[in-house]
């Protein structure tokens, strides 16, 4: 949302009352979280805590669920506008909660909120510069964050769901360095395309994924894998159709092509 880019925090605060107003009873739980998580941010405590108490309302969580959500949700705008160290400090605080027993004995309603908030946090911080992810906060937060979205994508989400999770698995694992589980992560998600994906409905996921297969390969000094997998990366991408797709492919594949 461009409000969360700017932080116009107050701005997204007032725009939210109407957008309720109108909806009433049947406002859906997403616009409950985002307006209890824009008051918030703008200062405006009673508002944020009306709000959440709606969210556990409307989605069936407990309070101190839909509390955890909004400040995973809070998380989730500011990091991308604070600095390194901050950003880690920001989702370090964030994050705790996710490991009470609230969160661990089965499923809850707000499982794919949390699966979406800590997937977007860590495909940002993934896509710092390297000497950001130097910084040893930074890199556990962006583990911890992709580790978690798949954990719960796997409770809340459908086969795409855990098959992303596990692709963001391994951007996250090539990115940091540890090609190994980069291989791992990239073979995990190319196996559960091979087992769902009939209609090859995702064929851009397959070359992304791919990529980062090559990627690890070429890292782990595995030559002819690392040639494999770029070349049928770029068969796939030869057909995309869609421009928009070509400048991201090309990012992406520069990390991943042999030198």
């Amino acid at each position: 949302m461009c409000w969360a880019k700017l932080g116009a925090w107050g701005e997204a605060d007032a725009m939210f009352a109407p957008l309720l107003g109108a909806a009433g009873a049947a406002a859906p739980v997403v616009l409950w979280r985002q307006a209890a998580a824009a008051a918030g941010l703008a200062g405006d405590a009673a508002a944020a805590s009306r709000h959440t108490d709606a969210l556990a309302g409307a989605s069936g969580a407990s309070a101190e669920q839909a509390h955890d959500v909004v400040a995973l949700t809070q998380a989730m705008y500011r990091v991308p506008g604070l600095a390194s160290v901050a950003a880690a400090d920001a989702v370090a605080e964030a994050l705790p909660a996710l490991e009470l027993p609230r969160w661990q004995d089965g499923v809850t309603p707000l499982d794919a909120a949390v699966a979406a908030c800590t997937n977007n946090i860590a495909s940002g911080l993934i896509e710092r510069p390297p000497q950001d992810l130097a910084q040893a906060s930074l890199r556990s937060a962006t583990e911890r964050t992709a580790q978690l979205a798949e954990r719960f994508w796997l409770r809340a989400g459908n086969w795409v769901h855990h098959e992303r999770a596990a692709y963001l698995r391994a951007l996250v694992a090539n990115g940091l360095g540890d090609a190994a589980q980069g291989r791992e992560h990239a073979l995990r998600a190319l196996a559960l395309l091979d087992a769902n994906d009939n209609e090859h409905a995702e064929q851009v996921d397959r070359a992304f994924i791919l990529l980062e297969q090559a990627r690890a390969c070429r890292l782990l000094g595995s030559v002819d894998e690392a040639q494999a997998a770029l070349a049928a990366a770029d068969a796939l991408a030869a057909q995309f159709g869609d421009p928009g797709l070509e400048p991201w492919y090309a990012e992406r594949r520069g990390f991943s092509r042999l030198r």
